[in-house]
């Protein structure tokens, strides 16, 4: 409730309050109060936050926007990561890194980010003429810690004897 206005002897007597009343008669004096109706918001509040590997722009935070205005928003991949996702109000809503947001309430907006794979080339070489591997002769490129089982089979008056893994003796074991 607020106070509106008085009513001084049946008569509107103004919002001014308090009133000075002057009693050169009798009078009668009534407060007015209405309902208290705020005014509908005029901006919505948008929070944005990033997980690691990665920022956005506007950087995290929270920001108040007109209501109905829209906001682009966009992620940026720190080196070694790309982005996954977005997701507003805690339902997935756009794998593009850029995102137009509709302000008609208060929203909560999450960029995440993940570790690019690192891929690992493994060189494989056999002496000429002493015998093959498994593998084809060449680069090959595998995942990190994923592994891969090559088996040395020497040609005929040879035999295998050891690996060469990085420049040093990489033991019999075969495969």
């Amino acid at each position: 409730w607020v106070f509106d206005h008085w009513i001084l002897d049946g008569a509107n007597g103004g919002s001014i309050n308090p009133l000075v009343v002057t009693m050169d008669a009798a009078r009668t004096l009534q407060a007015v109060f209405v309902v208290f109706v705020p005014p509908p918001p005029t901006q919505k509040t948008l929070t944005i936050s990033a997980s690691a590997g990665g920022t956005t722009n506007p950087i995290t935070g929270a920001y108040s926007y007109d209501i109905n205005s829209t906001v682009t928003v966009t992620a940026t991949p720190s080196t070694g990561y790309q982005f996954a996702r977005w997701e507003k109000d805690g339902i997935l809503l756009s794998t593009n890194t850029s995102v137009d947001i509709m302000m008609d309430d208060t929203h909560t907006l999450s960029a995440y980010f993940e570790a690019l794979p690192i891929n690992y080339d493994l060189t494989i070489q056999a002496s000429t003429g002493s015998g093959s591997v498994s593998l084809a002769v060449g680069t090959h490129s595998y995942l990190e810690n994923s592994t891969t089982t090559v088996t040395a089979t020497a040609a005929s008056g040879w035999v295998f004897d050891h690996w060469i893994l990085d420049g040093a003796n990489g033991g019999s074991i075969n495969p």
